[in-house]
């Protein structure tokens, strides 16, 4: 049987974001990044298949994770030893 996790990157908190401008907040990417390394790293360690994201036009507008989702991609990749890593969707090669 294949396991595999998906993740739709979220800025924050609900409370965070409603205050505003969450996506002009470094820290909160940083937050978000740090704790997806952790799951993903987790998930290569216990023998998960994959790991996939949303294509970035399914996030709030202005909160987008990355304008780059390969870039993303590559950053979880290259902590892990043999998981895959891929996007739902990418617009450009659709």
């Amino acid at each position: 049987m294949k396991a595999s996790l998906f993740y739709l990157p979220t800025l924050g908190s609900r409370r965070e974001i409603e205050s505003g401008l969450a996506g002009m907040r470094p820290e909160l990417y940083q937050r978000m990044l740090s704790e997806i390394s952790e799951h993903v790293r987790l998930a290569d360690d216990l023998g998960y298949d994959s790991v996939s994201f949303t294509e970035h036009h399914f996030h709030i507008e202005g909160f987008e994770v990355s304008n780059n989702p390969v870039l993303l991609d590559l950053y979880f990749a290259m902590q892990t030893k043999r998981i895959r890593v891929g996007q739902l969707g990418i617009v450009l090669p659709a």
